[in-house]
């Protein structure tokens, strides 16, 4: 196993043990006795698998999962378990599962025994696969749906779906220079970040994020808010004028049950959850650029260059800069309209917020107290209206129409940027937007809507 390791590139290695399917049922009724299900849980960790009888070792500690009660098909939503690689001694990854018994000792379900020569074998790549093992109780089967990283011991009763990645020492450490790139384009790029905090921004979003598919990422509102503690950029966030000063992100659990906090504190932040909701909806809309549910770090990098800049030439400018991947110098269709989609799913939060409080005032104005499920439901019509209307690839259209000068289909950085100056291109395209607007509402039978769109129109 000596040989083995040292065989075993540096890097971080990330096992992720999703669901189970068919254990084997170890628990009886109390009424019936008759055997009906299991409580599984299970241990991941490293070992020796020239070993015998392969135990999992002390260091670096294995991670137990919590019990998930009476079935024998769980799903673990549980902390992936990390570890640096190599480590002398271990040449493979080991899980294993039991039924948890109140008393007495617990009961084999399921081994899983992968070698690590299958993961972690290249600094320079990251490696990530999901596989589903397959296995008997009378004998060692082995039918992963991709062999990427077989297990050659695999016994026990049932399926269990794994999801391992390695993160190679070069390819960290690559990423980490494509993000201090990033930085310097940004910074070059006339943005008035503080350089600082931008840093340490990206050490923090390598080290909250997730490796998937080959690039670091945030996968979720709550990463995403966690990210922006851990970096310090909460105060930046809240500067945005899309937010308008309002607060966001001020709601943590530890509140709720901190005793020093006044119960009529907890209320009010009970009260503030639905802003605070919108608010990290409005964010997340505006990082994912891509729409594939993930934020990267030169999504995140893009947003916060461009709405801490006021200035719309030179937040053009920047849009444009981390658009062109391909350094073509021009922008297509197709980048355009990313571009809008960032703003219409980010324009849409927004009249939701502003919708919402005029419906209620107006109901206030009336003495007609407005439930929160009345007003979400006029909310909804509003969005689904908005949701079916073609705006950002309409938006799209107009703005080639007016910057491609000539005629090419793409839209050059000169001819991008000629545009933004043009103040009648401004007055053009918000007429453009708000008549289109207005028309989808007005359509949908929803003409309380159509004045404010209009009004918020001129903020898009």
């Amino acid at each position: 196993s000596g040989i083995v390791a040292n065989m075993i590139a540096q890097g971080k290695l990330t096992v992720h043990v999703l669901s189970a399917l068919g254990l084997n049922i170890k628990d009886k009724t109390l009424i019936t006795r008759k055997y009906d299900s299991s409580d599984p849980y299970f241990k991941v960790g490293l070992c020796d698998s020239s070993d015998p009888k392969p135990k999992l070792l002390k260091d670096p500690k294995p991670h137990k999962s919590k019990v998930i009660k009476k079935t024998t098909c769980p799903t673990w939503v549980e902390r992936a378990w990390t570890c640096d690689l190599p480590v002398q001694g271990a040449d493979a990854i080991m899980i294993e599962i039991y039924d948890w018994d109140l008393i007495g000792k617990d009961d084999f379900l399921r081994k899983l025994i992968i070698p690590l020569k299958n993961v972690a074998t290249d600094t320079k790549n990251f490696f990530e696969v999901v596989n589903e093992y397959e296995g008997s109780l009378f004998g060692n089967k082995d039918t992963a749906v991709e062999q990427l990283a077989p297990a050659t011991v695999n016994t026990g009763m049932g399926s269990v779906k794994v999801r391992i990645t390695f993160e190679g020492k070069d390819w960290a450490a690559a990423k980490q220079a494509e993000a201090d790139k990033l930085i310097k384009d940004v910074q070059q790029s006339g943005s008035k970040l503080d350089l600082a905090k931008l840093q340490k921004a990206a050490d923090t979003f390598m080290k909250s994020s997730d490796a998937k598919g080959g690039e670091y990422v945030i996968k979720s509102k709550a990463m995403l808010q966690n990210f922006l503690e851990k970096a310090e950029l909460v105060q930046m966030v809240l500067d945005f004028d899309a937010f308008s000063g309002d607060k966001l992100m001020v709601y943590s659990p530890e509140k709720m049950k901190d005793s020093t906090v006044s119960s009529y504190e907890k209320e009010r932040l009970k009260k503030d959850d639905e802003w605070r909701s919108q608010q990290l909806d409005l964010l997340w809309a505006m990082c994912d650029v891509d729409g594939d549910g993930t934020v990267t770090f030169q999504e995140l990098m893009m947003i916060l260059a461009i709405q801490s800049n006021s200035d719309p030439v030179q937040r053009g400018e920047l849009a444009f800069r981390l658009l062109d991947k391909d350094n073509s110098g021009s922008l297509s269709r197709s980048e355009l309209l990313k571009l809008q989609n960032i703003y219409y799913k980010s324009f849409k939060i927004l009249f939701k917020i502003e919708f919402l409080n005029k419906v209620r005032e107006e109901g206030y104005k009336k003495g007609v107290y407005l439930s929160y499920d009345v007003t979400e439901e006029i909310t909804k019509r509003v969005q689904r209206t908005l949701d079916n209307a073609k705006v950002p690839e309409a938006l799209t259209e107009k703005i080639i129409s007016l910057a491609d000068k000539d005629d090419s289909g793409d839209v050059s950085k000169e001819e991008y940027l000629n545009f933004l100056k043009d103040k009648d291109n401004e007055a053009a395209m918000t007429d453009f937007l708000a008549t289109l607007l207005a028309a989808v509402v007005l359509t949908a039978g929803l003409e309380s809507a159509a004045v404010i769109l209009k009004q918020a129109a001129k903020r898009y």
